[in-house]
C-alpha cells in the first residue's frame, strides 16, 4: 500500500504544482501581509498552521487549534489545503506520514518539522509535569491553545502572558471560534520594556 500511495502522491503532486504555488502565495500573503496589517505576529500564525496540520494528519488531536485557525484572518486554510493535499492523500491511502508532516526522532529534528518537533517537545514536558505543579504559564502565548484543550479541565491555574494587542486579538477570535476562555487568566505585558 505504501508503494501505491507513493505513486499516487507523485502523480497528484505533479498535477498540483500550479495549485501549490497559488496556495503558497495565498498562505504567505495572509500570514505575512494580513498579519502585519492587523499587528499580529506572522510567526504565531506559522505555529498555529503547523499545529492545524498536525491535527489534520493525525499526529496530534487539537480541536481548538482547528477551530481558532478557521476564523483567523491571517491564516488561509484553503491555501494550506492547496499545498498539502497530495501529502494528505498519501497519508490517507497508506495510513502513514512520510516527509512533511511527520514527527522526527529526537536528535533528528530539522527546519522542515520545526513547529511539529517543538510542539511534541513541549507536550512531553507538560505531560511529565502537569500533575506536580499548581499553575501553567505560557509566556508569549500567541495563538497557543493548550489552555483550552487538555489542560482546561485540569486542576491547574492557567495563565497566558502576552502583549496587549496580541491578547486582545486572540481573545476576540477565540470568542468567534466559540471556544470557552473562562478558565484562563490573561496577563498583559510589554516584553521589551518591563522587567520581571
Amino acid at each position: 500500500m505504501n508503494f501505491i500511495a507513493l505513486l499516487i502522491f507523485i502523480v497528484v503532486q505533479m498535477l498540483f504544482i500550479p495549485l501549490a504555488i497559488v496556495g503558497f502565495i495565498l498562505t504567505a500573503y495572509k500570514q505575512i501581509y494580513v498579519s502585519k496589517k492587523l499587528g499580529v505576529s506572522a510567526s504565531a500564525v506559522e505555529v498555529i498552521n503547523g499545529r492545524w496540520t498536525m491535527d489534520v494528519f493525525g499526529l496530534r488531536k487539537d480541536t481548538d487549534t482547528v477551530k481558532l485557525n478557521r476564523v483567523l484572518p491571517g491564516s488561509s486554510i484553503l491555501g494550506m489545503w492547496m499545498i498539502l493535499f497530495p501529502s494528505y492523500l498519501r497519508y490517507k491511502i497508506s495510513g502513514k506520514n512520510k516527509g512533511y508532516p511527520s514527527i522526527s526522532k529526537p536528535g533528528e529534528e530539522g527546519v522542515l518539522n520545526l513547529v511539529i518537533s517543538r510542539t511534541v517537545y513541549f507536550d512531553n514536558i507538560i505531560n511529565k509535569s502537569k500533575d506536580k505543579v499548581e499553575q501553567f504559564v505560557i509566556m508569549g502565548a500567541g495563538f497557543d491553545t493548550r489552555c483550552y484543550g487538555d489542560l482546561k479541565n485540569s486542576h491547574l491555574k492557567l495563565l497566558e502572558i502576552d502583549q496587549t494587542e496580541t491578547q486582545e486579538f486572540k481573545m476576540e477570535y477565540l470568542k468567534k471560534a466559540d471556544i470557552d476562555i473562562s478558565n484562563v487568566n490573561y496577563i498583559k505585558v510589554d516584553f521589551s520594556t518591563e522587567h520581571w
